[in-house]
């Protein structure tokens, strides 16, 4: 059974490095981003909108209750809810309709059924939220006559619901856009011109560069953090891929090395005392020391080297200790 579905996941699953990489940064983004809007956008869009269906469907009572007091005044009160509420108000004998016109799922139609049963009970009311692009039909039984109602649809639903939720989807698509640039500069080098090579010859030794970042996160670095965690993915994937041919994939992974990026950094950070940040950034390493680039290279070399000749698909840390707590 297990096997079966290894195979199947296998099969649907894209082919290219860059695409199976970009499915490690894309897929959790998806689904977080799923949930919120499932769950959350429902819960927000019930609670924003409660209050502007509740006054709504106040509004439609006192116009029955006016018409079923005082019938002489119609054209008076239909006049004057056009004038100041925009309300389109319509009175006929027809049969009331017995299909609902709601849609099941949708947050507006769940709000105002809920206020409208509270306040007309069953089978006295139907609405459709559809029909119209800037209008919402209701319709009310009220004893032998059908009060039928046009309301804006501002009435029922707010807009800065629909802008909340575009501001929290878009940064996270722009995140995965970023990501995706990031990803195909890493995979380029891998895919188009090492690869081949390795592969002819039926040997090699491809050394990714990640950083301690694809390991841990890092607060206001969402990006460069993802890119990092794909990096780490493709090493393991291409390892898979090309161990059949000899061919070993592995990554450096180096904590705060004692270079020009680094010196950048504390710049940026700090530019009054770039020192303070070096003194920081100790503080979190077991060594109390940043790396050298001689280590780094002495890491790599070995990677390289026969001596490593059975290491593969891992993410090795030269950071002393930084990852450790």
């Amino acid at each position: 059974m297990f096997s079966g579905l290894n195979n199947f996941v296998k099969y649907i699953l894209p082919k290219r490095l860059f695409y199976r990489a970009l499915i490690i940064v894309a897929a959790p983004t998806i689904i977080l981003q799923i949930i919120i809007t499932v769950v959350f956008y429902d819960s927000i869009w019930i609670k924003a909108n409660k209050n502007i269906t509740r006054s709504l469907v106040a509004q439609l009572k006192a116009i029955e209750e006016v018409y079923q007091n005082d019938k002489t005044n119609l054209d008076f009160l239909t006049d004057s809810y056009k004038n100041n509420f925009n309300f389109e108000i319509g009175i006929n004998q027809e049969i009331f309709p017995k299909n609902s016109g709601e849609r099941r799922f949708s947050p507006m139609d769940r709000s105002l059924r809920r206020e409208l049963k509270s306040t007309f009970g069953n089978n006295n009311y139907w609405f459709n939220t559809s029909n119209f692009k800037n209008a919402v039909e209701i319709k009310i039984r009220s004893n032998n006559d059908v009060i039928e109602f046009l309301v804006p649809k501002e009435m029922v639903s707010a807009s800065s619901i629909r802008l909340f939720v575009l501001w929290t989807t878009l940064p996270s698509f722009v995140l995965i856009f970023i990501a995706l640039i990031f990803l195909k500069n890493q995979t380029k080098p891998l895919e188009k011109h090492s690869m081949p090579i390795m592969q002819k010859q039926k040997a090699g030794s491809f050394i990714a560069v990640a950083s301690t970042a694809g390991l841990v996160g890092f607060n206001g670095l969402c990006p460069y953090i993802a890119s990092k965690h794909a990096v780490c993915g493709m090493v393991k994937t291409a390892c898979l891929e090309n161990g059949p041919m000899n061919i070993r994939v592995n990554a450096l992974a180096p904590g705060p090395v004692d270079n020009r990026m680094m010196a950048s950094l504390g710049e940026q950070l700090n530019p009054d005392d770039p020192a303070s940040v070096v003194d920081m950034v100790n503080g979190m390493v077991a060594t109390n020391r940043y790396s050298t680039n001689e280590e780094i290279a002495n890491l790599a070399l070995f990677l390289g080297s026969d001596e490593s000749s059975n290491c593969s698909g891992s993410v090795y840390v030269c950071d002393g200790g930084f990852t450790a707590a």
